[in-house]
């Protein structure tokens, strides 16, 4: 009877154990979901190769291209603070140059753009959420295909930057630009290269 009890007891005990264990790891799980949605945009990509895609419309065929791959990729709530923060900088923008021209921003819109502040924040909104998706799906090709863009090719590219931009001198360029920024830039023109090589574009 005791060997029964004691048989029963240690049955429990491993029970015990294996839903602790399982416990442990669905919240270790869980928590790197939120780690990962923290540090990325959470993009689960569609298919991005292999594509016949028509430029008819777009402003170039890179731009219908992204269009279709953003429409069969599908985006994790972490995306909104980058979309959010395009939005302001953007708007920010604006609102300084319409107080360098010493106008109030309805006027700025109305002389400069002929629109209203709505139909020009609901635009400026919706390009930030236009280019957010396509820079989260041009990171996540980059991660998913290993591409990068390395400091050997970015000195290579720096004196054609520095003619682009009007500087001579490397020194002041690296003054008035972020090298960081250029480079991540560069990344993606490079991906976006590459999904043009994977891909093809009608008229």
């Amino acid at each position: 009877m005791k060997r029964k009890d004691n048989n029963s007891s240690g049955k429990k005990k491993v029970l015990i154990i294996a839903i602790v264990c399982f416990a442990v790891l669905t919240l270790f799980g869980v928590l790197v979901f939120l780690d990962y949605s923290n540090s990325h945009e959470v993009v689960w990509l569609g298919k991005y190769k292999g594509l016949k895609v028509s430029s008819s419309g777009a402003d170039s065929p890179e731009d219908a291209l992204l269009k279709v791959i953003v429409q069969r990729t599908k985006f994790g709530s972490a995306l909104d603070d980058k979309i959010e923060q395009k939005y302001d900088k953007t708007m920010k923008y604006f609102e300084d140059e319409a107080e360098y021209f010493k106008l109030g921003f309805a006027e700025y819109l109305k002389t400069y753009y002929q629109t209203d502040e709505e139909a020009f924040r609901k635009s400026v909104r919706s390009t930030a959420e236009e280019t957010a998706k396509q820079e989260a799906v041009l990171r996540a090709v980059a991660e998913r295909e290993s591409i990068q863009f390395t400091e050997e090719e970015f000195d290579a590219i720096l004196p054609e930057l520095m003619e682009a931009y009007g500087y001579t001198d490397e020194t002041l360029f690296s003054r008035s630009y972020n090298f960081t920024e250029l480079r991540d830039e560069q990344l993606l023109k490079k991906v976006t290269k590459y999904l043009m090589e994977q891909n093809t574009i009608v008229d």
